[in-house]
């Protein structure tokens, strides 16, 4: 044969070996590609299966996950930050009532509803929470809301550990109809929390029943009637009891279910202030009854009021209370001592 020819044919056969190389090493490389693409898959579908928590078994289950991601809410529904709060709007209802005060010339004036629970809450400059809901309104026509000066009948109060805040606000929009609500607030860890709530004014107000409330669990930490809660160097405190009273003050817009006299004394060891003229110590700012819902002081008539009272002398005073729910109560008292340093106790108020 010629030469020609058979170095023809031997490089033939080399190319088309090392074709048939090149083809096997990509199809066993395309085959690897795709086992490790599998692997991956699985193992992030793995992953994002158990990635926070299990995976929901039952509908509570289901539930708990939803609201984790709620961001907006109908009256009635909570707005719950585990370990710190949960909010309810109840509704909204108009007022044809103006202020002739207010520079502000709303299309409607909503006065809101809402409650809110402290599960956990706890901040080194306030005594408890306190939720607001005026500082983001968007009406019915997409333009902001404001707050309005309208009568409330019951204010958000700072509210402690355990209990819980009936309370309303007055809001004043151009664009009357369903508007919304956006409240945010950092947590006692220093997270923003937000959430919007949708309101419909049309709809009824939902009644907050007792199972809405904490409760007033006499368990926890308080001083009891009759002891004596004292600030080495600054004072010392004694709340001796409280008495119902059926009389009621018919300028007030308040209606409590129980008003009782608080009979206290203090002494003032070695405070002194560079404004007032002694120690002053008043009740009425926290009261928790015993549902857990928040009272409030009350214009009822006292016979011993408090006062200015000079270091070594003792003052015997009165304070009116109206609570929501009748039976023992609960008094959170906090004062900056001569030193700025804040001071607080909580005493268990039996009624006699």
């Amino acid at each position: 044969m010629n030469k020609t020819i058979i170095a023809f044919i031997i490089i033939a056969l080399l190319t088309f070996t090392a074709c048939g190389s090149n083809v096997a090493n990509t199809n066993t490389d395309e085959d690897s590609k795709q086992s490790e693409t599998k692997e991956t898959t699985e193992a992030t579908v793995e992953a994002e299966d158990s990635f926070g928590q299990e995976e929901p078994e039952t509908i509570e289950d289901l539930n708990e996950v939803v609201n984790d991601s709620k961001t907006e809410y109908k009256p009635g529904e909570a707005w719950v930050v585990d370990g710190q709060w949960s909010l309810t709007v109840l509704g909204a209802t108009e007022t044809d009532e103006r202020n002739e005060y207010s520079d502000k010339d709303p299309g409607a004036v909503y006065v809101i509803d809402y409650i809110y629970t402290n599960n956990g809450y706890d901040d080194d400059v306030m005594d408890g929470l306190f939720l607001s809901m005026n500082d983001t309104i968007v009406d019915n026509g997409g333009k902001m809301g404001y707050s309005y000066p309208g009568d409330v009948t019951q204010t958000p109060k700072e509210t402690p550990i355990g209990a819980t805040c009936k309370a309303q606000t007055c809001i004043g929009v151009d664009n009357p109809g369903v508007f919304k609500v956006t409240v945010s607030k950092y947590d006692g860890n220093g997270k923003k929390q937000s959430a919007t709530f949708v309101i419909d004014p049309d709809e009824a107000i939902i009644e907050a029943d007792s199972a809405s409330f904490a409760g007033n669990d006499t368990d926890a930490a308080v001083l009891d009637t009759g002891e004596t809660w004292t600030v080495d160097g600054q004072w010392s405190l004694t709340i001796n009891g409280a008495v119902e009273t059926e009389e009621r003050n018919s300028y007030s817009d308040k209606t409590p279910t129980a008003v009782y006299i608080v009979d206290y004394s203090y002494t003032n060891i070695g405070y002194e202030d560079d404004v007032m003229d002694g120690l002053f110590i008043s009740l009425g700012d926290m009261v928790v009854d015993s549902e857990g819902a928040m009272g409030y002081s009350y214009p009822g008539d006292t016979s011993r009021s408090p006062k200015e009272t000079p270091v070594g002398a003792t003052c015997d005073a009165q304070a009116c209370i109206g609570v929501d729910h009748a039976g023992d109560f609960k008094v959170t008292v906090s004062k900056y001592d001569g030193n700025d340093k804040k001071q607080s106790e909580t005493f268990l108020v039996r009624v006699k």
